[in-house]
């Protein structure tokens, strides 16, 4: 059974200041952060209907993960910078 949005949360929301972050989510399926991380990284430890309750909060949340927080977490970025110095060619 979810648990309702935290008040603050549910404000932050309403006004648009802030995406959805993985406590709001914890808090949405009654679960601890640290679970909302485990089902994000798809650890086999957590239940199954715990993991449907974590997906079903963050659907019904919107909410998509930060990728800039997760390479910080991981230290790579998953991205690829081109350095150049003359750039006259391409236009």
């Amino acid at each position: 059974m979810s648990q309702p949005l935290r008040p603050d949360a549910a404000r932050r929301r309403r006004r648009g200041d802030a995406a959805p972050s993985i406590r709001d989510v914890a808090a949405a399926a009654g679960v601890s952060y640290q679970t909302v991380s485990r089902v994000l990284n798809d650890s086999p430890r957590v239940r199954e209907d715990t993991r449907r309750q974590v997906l079903e909060a963050m659907e019904r949340l919107g909410y998509r993960p930060n990728r800039a927080a997760q390479a910080l977490g991981l230290g790579r970025a998953r991205a690829v910078t081109v350095v150049t110095s003359n750039t006259t060619l391409y236009g």
